[in-house]
């Protein structure tokens, strides 16, 4: 399984106008709020895998920052530059910078963003910890590194951990794995919190997101995707026809922060 595997599926989500990450909203708060970003006035943070931009909009409006975004499709970048340029409030997209680049070989100097943030994004990853090595590298002394993934609440039925790699091509861990991530990556004062899916929280999480004609949007375009694109259906009826029954029994979504040393 490599990340090359799993670029049908980032185009499915590109095609939707659609970012999809365990926790929605209350995650990415949590997420924020442990990286201490907005703590101090011009923060400069990275959001490795933006997809169609919701978190640098997001963080655009409410913090005194300013933000870099980067994702490895080109399909995303356009559409993240689009929310930005036509956000309601003035001067977001004059705070955003966007570029497509890999997660893995970051296009930046050592040691230039207060934060590194990620959302769904090392579980896609066959060497989860050289991609963590490398957001630590471009961070500042004294930074944060964060990440926002799907976890298992206890070790996965074999048909569980199958099915996601099938699908979506993701190899996720348990919370103890992805905070010793961490550690090996060299950061430290690590936090680690993992959390049950709470389904009615993720519909609502969404709606936050994207707002109501945002929301509509998305599902607007699934139905054209359903209706006109072969390839989506199919997709779709494997995922939708294969889930295993504990699959939500098994799966948590975690938030793991380190901060890099000073010294």
């Amino acid at each position: 399984m490599t990340l090359e595997d799993s670029r049908a599926y980032f185009q499915f989500l590109a095609n939707m106008g659609l970012t999809k990450h365990l926790g929605s909203m209350q995650a990415t708060r949590e997420l924020l709020d442990l990286c201490h970003i907005g703590r101090e006035a011009g923060q400069v943070v990275l959001d490795v895998g933006c997809g169609v931009g919701a978190t640098p909009v997001y963080l655009a409006k409410r913090y005194d920052v300013r933000v870099v975004a980067v994702d490895l499709l080109a399909g995303m970048v356009r559409q993240a530059r689009a929310r930005a340029k036509y956000a309601k409030e003035e001067k977001v997209a004059e705070r955003i910078a966007f570029t497509a680049a890999d997660a893995r070989v970051l296009p930046f100097e050592d040691g230039v963003f207060d934060a590194v943030i990620t959302e769904s994004v090392n579980v896609f990853f066959d060497d989860k910890e050289q991609a963590i090595r490398e957001y630590a590298r471009v961070t500042k002394p004294g930074g944060y590194v964060g990440l926002t993934e799907m976890t298992w609440m206890t070790t996965p039925s074999s048909a569980s951990a199958a099915y996601y790699k099938r699908t979506v091509y993701a190899d996720t861990l348990e919370a103890k794995a992805w905070e010793t991530l961490l550690k090996r990556a060299g950061l430290q004062e690590i936090v680690a919190h993992a959390h049950d899916v709470d389904m009615t929280e993720e519909g609502r999480g969404r709606l936050q997101r994207y707002g109501c004609r945002g929301f509509l949007r998305v599902l607007g375009n699934f139905f054209v995707m359903i209706l006109k694109d072969r390839a989506s259906r199919a997709f779709l009826g494997d995922v939708m026809t294969t889930i295993p029954k504990d699959i939500m029994k098994d799966m948590g979504y975690g938030i793991y922060v380190g901060r890099k040393s000073s010294a």
